[in-house]
């Protein structure tokens, strides 16, 4: 059964994913087509189809929904009575939230997408903390970029910085100690450094 936490995440990932009807039949129909071979289904109101793929001891693998032969709505994948990952879909897209876990069912990994484009906030995270932090406009990195130390007391903590516009870095570059300060400072004007240097 999955926990609490879980089952928020599926929460949300609904919720992103419903932002589209599931039952929209307007993408063209070869796009994200799904080959059923190895998948039990069941038919649900509305032309929903309930899939799941087992494995040879009976176990599910993965399950989700599809609507005239696509992914639609939320997909999981399992090793054994865990979730591995939460994936949201429209149309056999990727739209919305997508998470990633490790064998304690934490969070390792976060991706959004809108329209089969990374768009939003993307993460990686290590015991619960945070390694990576970055944001996204349509495959394009744009927005606030942030690395964390993964080890040790600092664990967690800011150890860097960087302000991306449209895919290329322009504002200020920051390196940090475990202490918080900034220990390096770079200027960055549509991806080219113009000052900065050790922060004295």
């Amino acid at each position: 059964m999955l926990r609490n936490g879980l089952l928020a995440i599926l929460l949300i990932c609904l919720l992103n994913s419903c932002q589209q009807d599931v039952t929209d039949n307007t993408s063209p129909s070869d796009v994200g087509a799904m080959d059923l071979s190895g998948y039990e289904t069941e038919e649900l109101p509305n032309g929903v189809l309930r899939a799941l793929r087992k494995d040879n001891n009976g176990l599910v693998k993965e399950e989700g929904y599809i609507v005239n032969g696509k992914k639609s709505g939320i997909w999981t994948t399992y090793i054994e009575d865990r979730a591995e990952s939460i994936t949201s879909y429209v149309g056999g897209i990727l739209n919305g939230k997508t998470f990633m876990f490790d064998h304690r069912r934490q969070i390792i990994e976060e991706k959004t997408y809108v329209d089969g484009k990374l768009h939003g906030k993307q993460g990686t995270y290590k015991f619960g903390r945070p390694k990576l932090e970055e944001y996204y406009v349509r495959d394009t990195r744009h927005g606030p970029y942030r690395k964390y130390f993964e080890s040790g007391k600092d664990q967690g903590k800011i150890s860097q910085s960087v302000d991306y516009v449209n895919g290329k870095i322009d504002g200020k570059v920051r390196h940090f100690n475990g202490d918080g300060e900034v220990t390096v400072e770079y200027n960055y004007k549509n991806g080219e450094k113009i000052s900065g240097g050790i922060v004295e």
